[in-house]
């Protein structure tokens, strides 16, 4: 479910998305933005999961605040959660930041899940404070604090854009290098898998509109899993390539 980061301050949101979409076995299948970004407002929404059910979802969010701004649209997506609800034989799992203008709080995010994860239950559509983190990793959460990154501590006065300009590379590599452990979640069949990668994008939501450039690019590759430095994965054979391959033409 790849990584999302999000900071919310009294002007503006700035949220950092990788860009890997990849299949059950962690073969990346496109790399591609998951930021979807509003023409209209200024809305960004980050979807974690299921490339195209999270697109989906992602569009409702755009359309609903879109029509009724991003208070009342919040609202309204409150009273719709259980239309996102998680079907285990369609693959629908997944997780939204909903980055925005807010009519009575000024720069807000919002997010929810359709499962329940790290103690919050499914559908429920909450604020997660000034930071929220959504890391794909088999750590705990010391292994994903800011000390464990060895990124430095913003700077007085220094801006969550200006910040994580010059120190989200280096969180987001730390975070690759992690590989998420199916055998946690119940599926002790399935080998470890690293799951962030592609791009690393930005985007800065604040009353002026939407901004997202590109951080870094790393050399992954469509049709083969994510090995960063120091990885374990096992190369595809011939086999799983093709079968890759043939995914990707669907």
């Amino acid at each position: 479910m790849s990584a999302v980061l999000s900071a919310e301050t009294d002007y503006a949101v700035v949220v950092l998305s990788d860009c890997a979409a990849y299949n059950r076995d962690g073969v990346i299948m496109g790399i591609q933005s998951k930021i979807r970004v509003s023409e209209k407002v200024p809305l960004a929404v980050v979807s974690r999961g299921q490339i195209g059910f999270g697109d989906t979802v992602s569009k409702a969010i755009l359309d609903l605040i879109e029509a009724y701004g991003f208070d009342q649209g919040i609202k309204h997506l409150a009273g719709m959660m259980e239309e996102f609800a998680l079907w285990p034989d369609r693959g629908n799992k997944g997780d939204w930041l909903i980055a925005g203008m807010s009519e009575t709080h000024g720069a807000r995010h919002m997010t929810f899940q359709n499962f329940e994860n790290s103690g919050w239950p499914a559908l429920e559509l909450r604020h997660p404070g000034q930071m929220h983190a959504g890391i794909a990793t088999g750590a705990e959460g010391e292994q994903t604090g800011l000390a464990a990154t060895g990124c430095r501590k913003p700077y007085r006065g220094e801006s969550p854009e200006e910040y994580f300009s010059e120190t989200g590379v280096q969180m987001f590599e730390h975070y690759r290098r992690i590989p998420w452990e199916p055998a946690k979640w119940g599926e002790p069949d399935r080998a470890p898998q690293y799951l962030i990668g592609g791009r690393l994008e930005m985007a800065v939501v604040d009353a002026e509109g939407v901004r997202v450039r590109t951080l870094h690019t790393w050399p992954d590759r469509i049709g083969e899993r994510i090995n960063p430095p120091g990885g374990n994965v096992t190369p595809l054979n011939r086999q799983q390539r093709r079968s890759a391959e043939w995914g990707l033409r669907a």
